[in-house]
């Protein structure tokens, strides 16, 4: 089955459709049985980094890498975003925001349950995180807000 059909294209992500049967097994696909502590985990570090966020639907995309993150707010809008310590706060596409928000909910799991994740998982989540702060520096850069994102995640 072709990926067009299941996605639709945002500049540099995928989104998976709301009505596809591949949004049902992405949470487990993308971060394996670690998939139920960033359920629990998301919600708690996109209302701390973000004033905006009052939960809803999430949206589940993919980078133009092909990385998974979870995607809250319009598709093309925008958000203040602030490090977990609300040390700085910038305004950046809820896109970068998700991307972003996924990567700092990996780093929570990894504090809070990596104990109970096996050492594989650990170390495939610690490599998704890695990547996906890559992916977010490059579409904030292809944005002009490279030093705004590189202030968040440093």
């Amino acid at each position: 089955m072709s990926q067009a059909k299941l996605q639709r294209n945002v500049d540099d992500i995928s989104v998976v459709d709301r009505d596809s049967k591949l949004r049902m097994n992405f949470m487990p696909r993308s971060f394996g049985k670690a998939f139920y502590y960033m359920d629990s985990f998301y919600g708690f570090v996109a209302s701390k980094t973000n004033p905006q966020y009052s939960g809803g639907v999430w949206d589940y995309a993919y980078t133009s890498a092909g990385r998974p993150f979870i995607l809250y707010g319009d598709i093309g809008g925008e958000c203040l975003v602030s490090t977990l310590h609300d040390d700085v706060e910038f305004a950046l596409t809820n896109e970068i925001a998700g991307v972003l928000t996924t990567a700092l909910t990996i780093i929570v799991v990894l504090e809070k349950k990596g104990s109970a994740i096996s050492e594989d998982l650990r170390e495939r989540l610690v490599e998704l995180y890695y990547n996906l702060v890559k992916d977010g520096h490059e579409m904030a850069e292809k944005q002009g807000l490279g030093t705004e994102y590189y202030r968040l995640v440093d």
